[in-house]
């Protein structure tokens, strides 16, 4: 290998050859030579390759060696750059979308839960007033409305809890109580992650709200 043909054609032929792994054709090899043969770096190294090989001495033969390592390296990584090309019968094809929970399951898996939210409210429950198994029913009810079923059913305790809050003294124990949590400091820690203000606090800036008008 002591000229600029044998250099260039031998290094870019072991790193663009057909792949039977990936799937890339001749065309896409030559393609792949190309590109390598017209890169300006590998081509001053193979100038200076072919300038070396007709010398002959000790010296020479280890710049060479050397040169040809460095075409090596530079076509290797050449390669490694180049985005991975696949046949068009193994392209990508787009995944079908998912559908959400339809507005008639939805609403009857809202008026289930207004209407029982003073009682223990399962996943299993909310599915099944649904027609759904529990996984499919959390999946569609995720893209229908962007939250987890659970996290909707907390939403709704804490708003029928502000309900109750702001038109009636109903200590915050029974209306914790009321809504279905079990205890009130649950019901404190879920309102406060909701509302940024805890149910004692919330009430009172409502009866100050209030008595200003």
């Amino acid at each position: 290998m002591n000229n600029t043909s044998e250099a260039v054609t031998v290094h870019a032929s072991q790193t663009s050859g057909p792949d039977p792994l990936s799937g890339t054709g001749e065309g896409e090899a030559n393609a792949g030579t190309a590109r390598v043969t017209a890169d300006p770096v590998v081509k001053r190294m193979s100038g200076a390759l072919d300038t070396v090989g007709r010398r002959d001495d000790e010296l020479s033969s280890v710049m060479a060696d050397a040169l040809r390592l460095a075409i090596v390296t530079r076509v290797l990584s050449l390669r490694a750059a180049e985005p991975a090309q696949r046949p068009a019968d193994h392209a990508r094809k787009p995944r079908p979308e998912k559908s959400g929970l339809q507005k008639w399951r939805f609403k009857r898996v809202v008026d289930y839960v207004s209407a029982n939210l003073g009682e223990p409210i399962t996943l299993q429950d909310m599915a099944s007033v649904a027609g759904l198994s529990r996984m499919h029913f959390a999946a569609q009810f995720r893209i229908a409305t962007g939250t987890r079923p659970h996290e909707f059913l907390l939403r709704q305790r804490v708003e029928r809890a502000q309900e109750m809050m702001a038109s009636s003294d109903t200590p915050l124990v029974a209306i914790a109580l009321d809504v279905g949590f079990q205890t009130q400091a649950h019901f404190t820690s879920v309102f406060k992650r909701i509302t940024g203000e805890t149910p004692h606090r919330w009430r009172g800036r409502k009866e100050l709200e209030q008595a200003r008008v």
